[in-house]
This record gives structure tokens, C-alpha cells and sequence, in this order.
């Protein structure tokens, strides 16, 4: 019986069950059927293996080497990172080089077919493919397994796997340390090479100069330019004294005074000798002419030393002033010596205060230069330290060993799978012949079909034969 209406309408619990109960040998044979083909496909299928190494990863928090600090916060995708690498194309061509696989006939093979570059390619996407990293949450241990046709190869490829995911790590961290170790290396080099060059200056302007130090001779010259200048200063004092000995001298010989009798030509000890010879001549003389009077030849000879001691006298006193102006002009003479010996000795003195700021300029770019090229290389001694420690961050806590059952294909997933495929086409096509061809199975049937009342049924209770 066919019935728009009953298409169009909701089906009950009962109507289903009547439609599944009457397709059961339908719904029994596609269960057989989906079950034993997928047990033929499964038994067809080759055989796989699966070999698996557990890495134990771990991180410095402090790199000397990268200076960088790790938080525990990005421990998920650091892990994350480390998956990464071991499915990376770099891995997986350090396997392919270490297995030789590119020598194997079936790649070989594959190149005559494919051409190379294609070949290389499957096979990279081959083996990552075949490769599964398995970390459990908040784990720093990596499960690296690998499936192959035979426990062998799946034992050997895993293998290859972590040691070229190791060889990878430590090339990463060699790299960074070499690279930190030749910049570090250039930068020593400059500083090396600036420092020998400030020296050569150094060393070159000692010798034009003279200076070994910045303060050699600069106190011996500086003492020498304060007694130049003390010896001035007596000097201008004794000039300063003559002149007035002289002016003094001249004005009480233009006021009559006898030069003799002036105390500064007087004290003189040749005019004194001569004075003291011509008062014993007077004394002498004036006991003469009281005693023999003036025409005696005692008188007469005494007048006569008298009067040359007078004259010698005189031209001591002469003497005595010339040699007063013969004193200034030689202080003079003295001073203008010394005023040219004290500019020299000032120039000498301001050549050296420069080239001594010059020296001291010098020497303070040596020193700093060879303070930073001390930093530089302390920091290079760390750095060379810190790269030939060898603290692993990776650990094999779990060799790949040789697989004891196949791990495919899955015989009782596939038969589980199957049996519900089967079951799930069974009702399917069931419901499917039950709609397109509706009959009256059950008391709704004919209630939902028919504006009829509904006087009984007969047989089981709420079913129709």
C-alpha cells in the first residue's frame, strides 16, 4: 500500500521496528557481506611494523652562548618545536643520508619513472609520513615511532630518525656558539688592531718628543722656570739698589761732598787703605811744619806724597763710582739674560704641558680601548667555556628495539569497523525498500494511512500480518 500522506508523516518506534524486523535477512546479509570483505581486504593488506624510541627533552633556562632565557610557561611550544624538527625535510634528508637509501634499487626505481627531483620528493614525504611523534600533555618525553614493511627497517628507519633529530640539536647549538665565537673573535681582532695602533703613536710621538711618561720632566722643568724666576726677582732687587747707591752717590758729589767721603764709596778697603795712608801723611805733615815750618825738604816731601795720595784717592773714588753704574749696567745685562732664559724654559715648559695632554690623550684611548678589549675577552673565555660544556638537552630513555607483532593492519578495529558499516548499511537499505514501497506492518500503519476508524486486529498485539 502506497500513501502520500504516510510519506509525509513521522514514523513511530513500532513502524521502524516492523520495517527492521521484516528486512532482517536484507539487513543480515550486508552485515556478512561488509564483514567479509573487509576481512578479505584486511587479510590482502601487507603487513606493517612499528618501532618506537622515547627522547627525554629538556632546556637551559639561561643560554650563555644565545643569551637568552626560557620561561617554564612555553614549555608547550617548545615541545611543540621539537615535534617539529623531528618531522622536518632537514631530519629527514640527514636519514635518507645515513640509510643510503638513495642507493636502494626501489628509488632507483622511482627515478627512471619519476625523474629525480620527483623521487626526492616522495620519498622525503614517504618518511615523514611513516614517522609519528606522540607527546603526552605537560610530558617532556617524546615517543618517536616509525612504521615500515618489516620489523627491521622499522627498527632501523626510527633509529635514524632520533639520531638525526639529535645531530640536528647539537649542529643548531654549535652553530649558534661558532657564530658567537667568530664574532667575538672579530670584534678582538679590531681591538687588538686599534690597540697597536694607539701604541705605535704612543711609541712614535716619545721618540719626536722625548717623553717616556706623560709627567716625566715636568716637575725638574717646572722647578727650574721657579728659580729662573727667583733669580730675576733678586736680580731686579740688586738693581733696583744700585741704581739708588748710584743716584744717591751722584747727588752728594753735585752737592760737594767728596766722593770719598761718601759711606758707600768710602767703605771700599783700597780707599780706606789710602785714607788711612793720607791721615798719617797730615798728621805727619801738620808735626812737621809746627816743628821745621814749610820750606823743610821733610814738609816739602809730605806735601808732596799728600797730594799723590790725594790723586790716588780721587781716582779710587772714580773708580768707585764707575764701578757703582758698571753694577747696574751688568744687573741689567744679568736680567735681560734671565728674562730670555725664563721665556725659553717657558716655552720648553708649555711644549711639554702639550705634548704631555697629547701623551695623556694617548694613553687614556689606550686604556679604554684596553678595558673593553679585557671585557671582550672574558666574555669570550665564558663563551668558549660555555660551548665546550656538553650538557645534552636531549636523552634516549628508550632505544627503538626490533618489533615483536605486526602493528598493521588492524584485524579487530577493521572487523569492528566492518561489522558497523554493515549493520549501518543493512538498516539503511532497509528503510530505504520500506519507503519506497510501503506496506501495512503495523495497527499506525493503517491508523496514519486511512481516515477510517479502526474496528480490531487480529494476531499479535499492535502488528499485522
Amino acid at each position: 500500500m502506497n500513501s502520500p500522506s504516510t510519506e509525509s508523516s513521522l514514523l513511530s518506534l513500532s513502524q521502524l521496528a516492523a520495517m527492521v524486523a521484516a528486512r532482517r535477512t536484507l539487513i543480515i546479509a550486508t552485515v556478512v557481506v561488509v564483514v567479509g570483505a573487509t576481512a578479505a581486504i584486511t587479510a590482502s593488506l601487507p603487513r606493517q611494523w612499528t618501532a618506537s624510541s622515547d627522547i627525554y627533552v629538556d632546556y637551559r633556562e639561561n643560554d650563555p652562548i644565545n643569551g637568552r632565557n626560557f620561561s617554564a610557561m612555553l614549555d608547550d611550544s617548545y615541545m611543540q618545536t621539537q615535534i617539529d624538527m623531528i618531522k622536518s625535510q632537514v631530519v629527514a634528508q640527514q636519514v635518507v643520508d645515513s640509510l643510503n637509501l638513495t642507493q636502494s634499487a626501489r628509488y632507483k626505481e622511482a627515478v627512471q619513472k619519476l625523474g629525480e627531483a620527483r623521487a626526492h620528493d616522495d620519498l622525503i614525504d614517504n618518511l615523514n609520513k611513516n614517522t609519528d611523534v606522540i607527546n603526552k600533555r605537560g610530558s617532556r618525553v617524546l615517543e618517536v615511532a616509525y612504521t615500515a614493511a618489516t620489523p627491521e627497517m622499522a627498527r632501523d628507519y626510527s633509529a635514524a630518525v632520533v639520531n638525526a633529530f639529535i645531530g640536528l640539536t647539537q649542529q643548531i647549538a654549535s652553530r649558534a656558539a661558532r657564530s658567537r665565537t667568530e664574532q667575538y673573535s672579530a670584534q678582538l681582532e679590531q681591538l687588538r688592531k686599534e690597540a697597536d695602533a694607539i701604541q705605535e703613536n704612543i711609541t712614535r710621538y716619545q721618540r719626536e718628543t722625548g717623553l717616556l711618561k706623560a709627567t716625566d720632566n715636568d716637575d725638574i722643568d717646572t722647578r727650574r722656570l721657579n728659580q729662573l724666576s727667583l733669580q730675576l726677582a733678586d736680580v731686579r732687587a740688586q738693581q733696583q739698589a744700585a741704581q739708588a747707591r748710584s743716584e744717591a752717590t751722584r747727588q752728594l758729589v753735585q752737592r760737594g761732598i767728596r766722593p770719598d767721603d761718601i759711606p758707600e764709596v768710602g767703605q771700599f778697603g783700597p780707599i780706606q787703605e789710602l785714607r788711612g795712608k793720607l791721615n798719617d801723611v797730615e798728621r805727619r805733615l801738620t808735626e812737621a811744619q809746627s816743628t821745621l815750618g814749610d820750606r823743610h825738604p821733610t814738609v816739602i816731601g809730605l806735601v808732596s806724597e799728600r797730594q799723590e795720595l790725594r790723586a790716588r784717592l780721587d781716582r779710587s773714588s772714580r773708580a768707585a763710582m764707575d764701578s757703582q753704574g758698571g753694577d747696574t749696567a751688568r744687573l741689567s745685562m744679568q736680567e735681560a739674560a734671565l728674562n730670555r732664559d725664563i721665556e725659553a724654559q717657558r716655552d720648553r715648559v708649555l711644549k711639554q704641558m702639550q705634548g704631555r695632554d697629547r701623551l695623556v690623550s694617548y694613553e687614556r684611548q689606550l686604556a679604554s680601548v684596553q678595558q673593553i678589549y679585557n671585557a671582550a675577552l672574558q666574555k669570550y673565555d665564558g663563551l668558549l667555556m660555555a660551548s665546550n660544556i656538553t650538557l645534552p638537552n636531549l636523552a634516549v630513555l628508550r632505544a627503538a628495539e626490533l618489533p615483536s607483532a605486526p602493528s598493521g593492519p588492524k584485524v579487530r578495529r577493521n572487523l569492528i569497523s566492518g561489522l558497523l558499516v554493515g549493520v549501518a548499511a543493512g538498516l539503511f537499505m532497509a528503510l530505504m525498500l520500506e519507503l519506497f514501497n510501503r506496506r501495512v506492518r503495523t495497527r499506525d500503519d493503517l491508523l496514519k494511512g486511512l481516515p477510517l476508524p479502526l474496528i480490531g486486529t487480529i494476531g499479535r498485539r499492535g502488528a499485522l500480518a
